[in-house]
């Protein structure tokens, strides 16, 4: 595969591509890969290529350029489809705005994050070979996603949650990392219905990001997200979340709960004033949802 990047020269040294091979030397392809991720020209919206693993999404391999920071991040066993090679042979034409799929054991999309290229990549009209390779560019990340994001990608790449309450053996880093995850995980909305009735058990919350874990699965099962601030609490009540109002949210073992929250931050909870008089039941019921408690 020959790339042309920059200012069209190709030497510029932003791009290094090898072939990956198996120990004795048999090239990879793309039918013996496991296709982990895909990333997508933003212009065309064409699919450029999968591959198996990408290194350095966390900023491990940062780089600084003219007093700016970047990352290096290096995409294993990469192939590029054909899709892109047709199109690359009629528009020749170049990338720097890139999504970055995450893809389940089925192929489907899970979750999706962005970056750009530090420098245009270009891209000629020869013939591309179909092997895979491996390529390091240099880009700009606007979110490093943390080790504890990947490790919880791939617990999910093997399938959705199937019952409900996975995160609550996890770290606090790891809850947190869980409840973000919830928030961009690609799945079938929920239909938005009123009138419904949700339970959720306060014992097991603890604090913000318990909470929210806990009431995201009481509204749309397990790994279900139904906000994760008062304010998108709020905004899931206008629907395309599951459950708009009016509802009924029944409320257990608030007695026995550990929730305590000490945020001057004003989308948070405070826990510290009885449950009647917090800002939380307050926007329950300033948003027709009836609270029971049980």
């Amino acid at each position: 595969m020959k790339m042309l990047k920059g200012n069209e020269q190709i030497n510029l040294p932003d791009l290094v591509l090898a072939e990956a091979r198996l120990p004795n030397d048999r090239v990879v392809t793309m039918g013996e890969i496991s296709r982990k991720f895909s990333l997508v020209d933003e212009e065309s919206n064409i699919v450029i290529g999968y591959c198996k693993d990408i290194l350095g999404m966390s900023g491990e391999y940062s780089i600084e350029i003219k007093r700016e920071q970047y990352h290096r991040i290096i995409l294993v066993n990469f192939q590029m489809t054909e899709a892109f090679r047709e199109y690359v042979k009629k528009k020749r034409p170049f990338i720097k705005y890139i999504l970055l799929n995450f893809l389940n054991k089925k192929g489907d999309v899970m979750g999706t994050y962005y970056f750009y290229l530090q420098k245009p990549l270009f891209f000629c009209d020869e013939k591309f070979n179909v092997q895979s390779i491996t390529a390091e560019v240099v880009v700009l990340l606007p979110v490093t996603i943390p080790r504890e994001s990947l490790e919880i990608w791939d617990l999910w790449r093997e399938s959705d949650p199937m019952v409900k309450n996975m995160w609550m053996d996890l770290s606090k880093d790891q809850q947190q990392r869980w409840l973000e995850i919830v928030r961009q995980h690609e799945k079938t909305a929920p239909a938005d219905q009123a009138n419904g009735e949700y339970f959720l058990d306060m014992g097991i919350v603890e604090d913000d990001i318990t909470f929210y874990c806990a009431l995201g699965e009481a509204i749309n099962g397990p790994g279900g997200y139904y906000g994760f601030t008062l304010t998108s609490l709020e905004d899931c009540f206008c629907g395309g979340f599951g459950a708009v109002a009016p509802f009924t949210l029944y409320i257990s073992h608030l007695n026995k709960s550990a929730y305590e929250c000490h945020s001057d931050n004003e989308n948070s909870m405070s826990m510290e004033a009885p449950f009647l008089s917090s800002p939380l039941y307050d926007l329950l019921i300033s948003n027709n949802v009836k609270v029971v408690f049980c």
